[in-house]
């Protein structure tokens, strides 16, 4: 028997058993008319077929984007690799800090002692240096670091020791305190069971001790040199 033969005795067939089965008429016609417009007789158009054809397009579509979540998670894990590499805490400690201090100490040909370079900033917008409870001092000294339009400096001419400086930048021409000895600060570190604390002061007696928070060690772009940011919390506030 040829295919041919063997769709037309299932059709045969099935209109039969519509004269045994009088009420299942509609559904055999359509299994006839499926049947018949393939050749061998293959369903098509079916509802199991349509309902395969979805959970197909659903599973691709679910591949798609579990590929992509892979994706995503890859490229944060790089990136927090890179700004881990980029930037890293040190461990505070009174050694590690008058190290730090000591290789910011830039001096010219001359011997003397290059301001701008040398100089760690916080930002003075509204005496925030004098009245917040935190700070922090960046080195190298970005004076426009968050549109800061007043910052003071601290200059190092040795690891413990300083020059105070107060600038303004959103006037023109941008203007620096003059250098007096009352500006000139020493530093003393001291350390508890779990803490560590700056203590500055000069020959004023004016003094204020800090609680070291932080301190961050980071590369510079296209620079051998390094960056650093050190978070202070105002102790005796």
């Amino acid at each position: 028997m040829t295919l041919k033969q063997s769709s037309a005795v299932h059709i045969q067939a099935l209109y039969s058993a519509d004269g045994i089965l009088p009420g299942s008429s509609s559904k055999l016609q359509l299994l006839v008319i499926n049947l018949a417009s393939v050749p061998g007789g293959q369903l098509v158009n079916t509802p199991t077929a349509q309902s395969r054809e979805r959970w197909l397009k659903v599973y691709s579509t679910f591949r798609s984007l579990k590929n992509m979540a892979k994706l995503y998670l890859v490229v944060i894990a790089l990136l927090i690799v890179v700004n881990n590499t980029a930037a890293q805490s040190l461990k505070i400690t009174e050694k590690k800090l008058f190290d730090t201090f000591q290789k910011t100490v830039l001096k010219s040909k001359n011997g003397g002692i290059t301001t701008g370079l040398s100089a760690w900033y916080s930002c003075n917008n509204d005496s925030a240096y004098f009245k917040l409870d935190t700070i922090s001092l960046i080195h190298p000294g970005i004076r426009d670091k968050h549109n800061c339009c007043s910052s003071i400096s601290w200059t190092f001419n040795k690891k413990d020791n300083f020059l105070e400086t107060r600038f303004q930048t959103c006037k023109e021409p941008s203007t620096g305190s003059a250098a007096r000895q009352s500006d000139i600060y020493q530093i003393r570190i001291t350390t508890s069971t779990d803490s560590t604390f700056l203590t500055i002061s000069n020959k004023d007696g004016k003094s204020c001790t800090f609680k070291i928070l932080e301190l961050i060690e980071s590369s510079v772009e296209n620079s051998e040199r390094l960056s650093y940011e050190l978070i202070l919390k105002r102790w005796n506030y």
